[in-house]
């Protein structure tokens, strides 16, 4: 399965509608089609299907989509039209009670069990989902031969996301038009905190709609789920016109996709950090934030009539390990701050104010972006980083800054952030040995978030009209 989607990911939208298209002409039908926004026909074919089936089962066409079980957009493309999927040796079966599943050998127990517990009415019942995921966790026997899984309970399950603090999004120098797009995102509305927010059996996703007209829309959504199988987490905004009575895929003129920030808190040990060189310029004891990039690593210095600069340095991690964060397989600047009362020469104020307060986000933007100019790219600042914060002897506070993702003419952009890895397998470590750092699998003890914050947001441009919005919990 991971590999099959993997495969799909490195494919552009065409090549995958016309793969998908051939598929269809088989007779498979997907939990939600991929269909190229210039294939009308098929629309109106799946169109007409679709509503057929809804109708046939009872359910309301108009809120199909909202209320799909799936969210990420390459595996709800696999599942059939009957929610079903087969996993090596294994059926599985999505419905709003759990994931269902046995061996393929075993199916038509899986079938007939399903269709007793429709038949006696034990599905059906609306149940809250956190008091479900919270009772009935993991996998369960539930007749010879059949399973069921529900998702782990989120932490925040019932408090409607994380605290979703709304903090300024940093801006830096830009071109008039970059000026123009910046504060159009400055100015989109937070979508609602209190609708759209979804927990289900399978994880938590939250979505918002902003219409151009009552045929055309921009659907920003997050999701973070567990389908036992495969696990994903995720960003999506994408534009869509209403057809034939189903919202398909439609090209908008500019669509923008951003990750303004994310905030992790995980339990993490305070490493023990040696200086090896440059033993001239430091204490024995690192007492200063560290920059990690590409194999290296480097402290930010002052001297008179040199101005500010950056330096390497050759550490050693005598004790524990040191946190290192990365967005799927690509290194990013990560900036590690140890736990200290003052922190010269940078305008912080970790220990009197939340990491997210206005001045703490501002200057921990800056020291990045201030590294990736000087550094890594002369001049183009918009680049992702990571910067974590060792807020006690136990605990880390981690912020992930800025992605932008821009394309003209399309219907889509998506971030895949983790697949086969929930959402806390963000974290790994570097274990420092003179200048290079090496990646290796963080343990069940260290990758365990605490607590997380999301600030992301879509808009997308239809002639002279702009709509969106930005998703904040």
């Amino acid at each position: 399965m991971s590999s099959s989607i993997e495969e799909f990911k490195q494919e552009d939208d065409d090549a995958t509608a016309e793969k998908f298209e051939k598929y269809y002409e088989s007779g498979f039908r997907s939990h939600r089609a991929i269909v190229s926004p210039e294939n009308e026909s098929l629309q109106a074919k799946f169109s007409a299907e679709y509503k057929l089936k809804r109708r046939t089962e009872g359910l309301s066409v108009d809120d199909s989509e909202e209320s799909e079980l799936i969210a990420d957009p390459y595996l709800a493309s696999f599942v059939n039209d009957n929610n079903e999927i087969i996993v090596n040796d294994t059926l599985y079966r999505f419905t709003e009670e759990g994931l269902f599943f046995s061996h393929v050998k075993d199916s038509v127990d899986l079938f007939d069990y399903l269709n007793d517990a429709k038949k006696s009415g034990s599905f059906g019942n609306k149940v809250d989902p956190c008091i479900m995921v919270r009772m009935e966790t993991g996998v369960s026997s539930v007749d010879k031969g059949v399973y069921k899984f529900i998702a782990p309970a989120p932490y925040e399950c019932g408090t409607g996301g994380g605290s979703g603090g709304y903090s300024p999004i940093p801006s830096y120098p830009q071109t008039s038009a970059e000026e123009k797009l910046q504060e159009r995102i400055n100015s989109l509305i937070r979508c609602n905190d209190h609708s759209n927010w979804i927990f289900e059996p399978f994880g938590k996703r939250k979505f918002c709609l902003n219409y151009f007209d009552d045929k055309h829309r921009i659907k920003t959504e997050f999701w973070d789920q567990d389908y036992k199988f495969y696990k994903s987490v995720g960003v999506l905004a994408k534009t869509q016109r209403r057809r034939f009575g189903v919202w398909w895929a439609s090209e908008s003129d500019e669509l923008h996709l951003g990750i303004n920030r994310i905030l992790l808190k995980y339990k993490f040990p305070e490493p023990k950090i040696k200086i090896k060189q440059p033993s001239s310029l430091f204490s024995t004891d690192f007492k200063a934030p560290l920059y990690l990039y590409g194999g290296r690593f480097k402290a930010r210095e002052s001297q008179i009539n040199q101005g500010l600069y950056f330096v390497d340095v050759q550490i050693d991690v005598t004790e524990n390990v040191l946190p290192f964060f990365k967005i799927e397989t690509s290194n990013i600047l990560n900036i590690y701050i140890p736990n200290l009362p003052v922190i010269d020469g940078y305008k912080l104020k970790l220990t009197t104010e939340d990491i997210t307060s206005k001045s703490n986000i501002k200057e921990l933007y800056k020291m990045g972006t201030d590294f990736i100019s000087s550094q890594i790219n002369s001049g183009n600042p918009n680049q992702p980083f990571a910067v974590t914060y060792q807020k006690s002897d136990k605990e880390i506070e981690t912020i992930y800054f800025d992605e932008r993702y821009s394309v003209t003419n399309e219907n889509k952009i998506k971030r895949i952030f983790y697949e086969d890895a929930s959402f806390q397998l963000f974290a790994g470590w570097g274990s420092a040995k003179g200048w290079k750092y090496t990646v290796k699998p963080a343990e069940n003890s260290f990758i365990d978030y605490t607590h997380y914050e999301v600030d992301v947001y879509g808009l997308a441009r239809r002639g002279n009209a702009w709509k969106g919005s930005r998703l904040i919990f």
